[in-house]
């Protein structure tokens, strides 16, 4: 699964749901970083727009998104999306001009 000398980052939030088996000599023998995040922190939130920005030309960040307006509607029709797996991120909005959207382009 890794190069020798390769780094695995689990991140998220989970639940214990008990031991597992592994074989620590593969993981020691190919010199493998093992690292395991439950969330982020402060420190992260600035690098994290830092590396958003610098790929601001790269990725479609606006198009990966489904915009909802901040009202009871929207906030159901986003969660229906996200839940039906119709958008890669529900993103809710609360005025068009923060998001940058005219209404045409919300509907």
């Amino acid at each position: 699964m890794l190069r020798d000398g390769g780094t695995y980052v689990e991140m998220g939030q989970f639940t214990d749901a008990g031991s597992i088996s592994t074989n620590w000599h593969r993981i020691c023998t190919k010199d493998l970083n093992v690292l395991g995040s439950w969330g982020f922190n402060a420190n992260d939130i600035a690098k994290g727009i830092a590396m958003l920005d610098r790929a601001r030309d790269r990725f479609p960040w606006l198009s990966m998104q489904t915009l909802f307006p901040f009202t009871e509607a929207g906030i159901a029709a986003a969660i229906d999306a996200a839940l039906e797996m119709r958008s890669v991120k529900s993103t809710i909005v609360p005025s068009l001009e923060l998001a940058g959207v005219t209404a045409a382009e919300l509907a």
